[in-house]
């Protein structure tokens, strides 16, 4: 089932949307990762954060996570993961609620899942 988003948009074609920019400027060769995170970025806009990150930031985000050689977003990352996440006090305080973290990793491995390309990487254009 694919849920529309309040730009009348389906997830899957913004998660897709977000995958195709992480693919272009991406320097991981897991689509797996690069899927994941393209849904992180979804599900923190949903989210409904103060100040959500931006793509620049996403990708700072994968560049790290590609450098520390993980391929899969798990729950148990809040503490590496909010640095790059939440700017602000208050989102800071909502992401450290571990099932808030928890249902937002779910969200975002549901959002990869949704997408339609199983092939995303694209490395060194």
């Amino acid at each position: 089932m694919v849920i529309p988003c309040a730009a009348g948009a389906r997830i899957s074609e913004r998660v897709e949307r977000e995958a195709e920019i992480l693919k272009t400027r991406s320097r991981t060769e897991s689509a797996r990762l690069q899927r994941q995170i393209a849904g992180l970025s979804y599900a923190l806009r949903a989210y409904r954060m103060e100040k959500p990150p931006s793509i620049a930031e996403i990708l700072e985000l994968e560049q790290v996570l590609h450098i520390m050689g993980i391929d899969e977003l798990d729950a148990g990352m809040r503490d590496f993961l909010l640095p790059f996440l939440a700017k602000t006090k208050e989102d800071r305080k909502r992401l450290t609620l571990q099932d808030g973290f928890a249902s937002l990793i779910l969200n975002a491995k549901s959002h990869a899942a949704r997408m339609n390309t199983p092939d995303v990487v694209r490395v060194g254009a």
